[in-house]
């Protein structure tokens, strides 16, 4: 009798468990993507199915497919959960870190079905309802300049739709979205590319001691989006002026790049 109840109990625990999770997992304190931060994987519990799943992500800027990011830019990510069989029911959970484990840029423009959690300072895309889609596409803005390679770790589920974790099939995977400006085969941070005559500007920044003739300047928020991208020359003159009378009064960055070199400064428009 005492074996029975016992049994009892854990099915009682498993059918409850898949019922909690239905509305997704990091609402209840759980990371299941296989991140460094994860406390399980989604298949522990979804298993013994006979849905053989992996993961596909791919990202788009536009139209274009690409392999890196440019700092502050608008991305969609194109989520897919391959499988075999014919599951019913698909579950979704991902985020996106930086090298130091903390949440890299901003996802926006979630579909119907889904929401932005927050667990343990980290953003997380959850499913709050079981999507009969296999495909999840989402909007990420990239972080600012000189954060480094992001890793976006992701969770799939291919379920039966029987309301517990059993027979299901999932997988977890990563996918590393390079540093497009500071990969070591690309761009050298920290370059002595520029000076500024002062910080602070109530309409016109001048950019002096310039290393070349030719660049590429980037002017950049404070949240990282990119508000102004141009190429300049200056082959008689090693001084610049740029107008920023259309900024807002606040904290912004300037960018110059040449070649395989970058440098960056702050300035304050007032």
């Amino acid at each position: 009798m005492k074996k029975i109840l016992i049994n009892s109990l854990v099915i009682i625990f498993v059918i409850v468990l898949g019922f909690s999770f239905k509305k997704g997992v990091a609402k209840k304190g759980h990371d299941k993507t296989g991140s460094p931060l994860s406390d399980g994987k989604c298949f522990n519990c979804h298993k013994a199915g006979k849905y053989g799943v992996s993961l596909e992500m791919k990202i788009f800027e536009d139209s274009t497919e690409v392999q890196n990011y440019e700092p502050g830019h608008r991305y969609k990510l194109k989520f897919h959960i391959k499988h075999t069989g014919n599951p019913s029911k698909y579950g979704f959970q991902l985020t996106a870190l930086s090298k130091d484990k903390k949440s890299a840029g901003k996802f926006e423009n979630l579909p119907s079905g889904f929401a932005l959690r927050k667990l343990k300072g980290v953003d997380y895309i959850d499913h709050t309802s079981p999507r009969s889609l296999e495909f999840l596409n989402v909007d990420w803005v990239a972080p600012d300049s000189n954060s480094g390679d992001v890793t976006v770790y992701f969770g799939g589920i291919a379920a039966n739709g029987n309301g517990s974790t059993s027979g299901d099939g999932a997988a977890v995977n990563s996918f590393k979205i390079p540093d497009g400006t500071s990969s070591s085969n690309d761009i050298v941070h920290n370059s002595d590319l520029f000076d500024m005559n002062g910080n602070i500007s109530t309409g016109v920044i001048n950019l002096v001691n310039l290393k070349y003739s030719e660049f590429t300047y980037r002017i950049i928020s404070r949240d990282g989006l990119i508000l102004r991208k141009s190429n300049l020359e200056t082959p008689n003159s090693n001084t610049v002026r740029i107008d920023i009378r259309d900024l807002k009064n606040g904290l912004y960055f300037i960018q110059m790049i040449s070649g395989k070199e970058i440098t960056s400064k702050s300035f304050v428009v007032l």
